[in-house]
């Protein structure tokens, strides 16, 4: 009988300063469209002052992203969460299609993440000791996948994929 496995872990994107250029950005053109819509509009500047904030708001709710990682018995689903309300599913495989898994700083194993067509980021965008590159083929195009998953998803994953995943546990 196989061993069961099911294991959950929330990683929040850390706001870059590109987050904060693009949120600069929005609010900056909210700001001109109202002033613009007042000066052009005159009895129609509420409604479109009203629906330009709506817009704006709403473009800065998906820069307040958390990716939550879901690892079920080989399978790994990764949804984007925006603003702790809306949830989107944007990865889903299973470990044995991973070609390797190695961490994004080891020096050892930077010709296996080199090559690649597409990037996936799910990690905080913080590149640490935890942050791994997953390569794979997924979608017809050879992909690198980054997240930083915990230990209990790793000793998981070791489990479906011992060749493939190059991870020590702490103290080994």
């Amino acid at each position: 009988m196989e061993k069961s496995f099911f294991k959950e872990q929330i990683v929040k994107k850390q706001a870059n300063g590109m987050d904060m250029l693009m949120k600069a950005v929005i609010v900056i053109v909210a700001i001109v469209l109202s002033f613009f819509s007042f000066i052009f509009l005159s009895f129609l500047a509420v409604v479109a002052v009203a629906a330009i904030w709506f817009g704006a708001w709403f473009l800065l709710q998906r820069t307040n992203k958390e990716f939550e990682y879901v690892f079920t018995n080989g399978d790994l689903d990764i949804d984007t969460i925006y603003s702790k309300s809306r949830r989107k599913r944007s990865f889903s495989a299973n470990v044995r299609e991973f070609e390797t898994v190695v961490k994004v700083n080891d020096s050892n194993y930077t010709s296996e993440i080199r090559n690649f067509e597409q990037a996936l980021d799910f990690s905080s965008g913080v590149n640490e000791n935890n942050t791994y590159a997953a390569m794979l083929t997924y979608n017809g195009k050879k992909t690198k996948m980054l997240f930083e998953p915990n230990e209990k998803i790793l000793e998981a994953m070791k489990h479906y994929i011992p060749r493939k995943l190059k991870w020590k546990k702490y103290g080994q």
